[in-house]
């Protein structure tokens, strides 16, 4: 099957570099991940989706400690209720 790509309004699509504002960093980092939509019965989908979900919950903690914005909360909520409509 080819790899298609959604449509960036329907998804989380941002442009993070040269953000407005005198306190903006001019680049932040990003992380994307690529998951199977059908493969949470296998065991590594599972234990990964287990990873970032420990990391959006836990994780955020670790993250302050090196000076990393967390996310807002909202967002967190956002990314999984995705993940429970397209990850199955």
């Amino acid at each position: 099957m080819p790899f298609r790509c959604r449509a960036p309004q329907q998804d989380f699509y941002q442009v993070v570099t040269n953000a407005p504002g005198s306190n903006a960093w001019p680049i932040a980092d990003v992380v994307f991940v690529l998951m199977p939509r059908a493969g949470l019965a296998n065991g590594s989908t599972r234990d990964a989706l287990a990873f970032f979900r420990w990391a959006l919950r836990e994780g955020q903690a670790d993250a302050a400690v090196e000076n990393y914005v967390a996310l807002a909360p909202a967002l967190v909520e956002q990314v999984e209720a995705y993940w429970g409509q397209f990850l199955k």
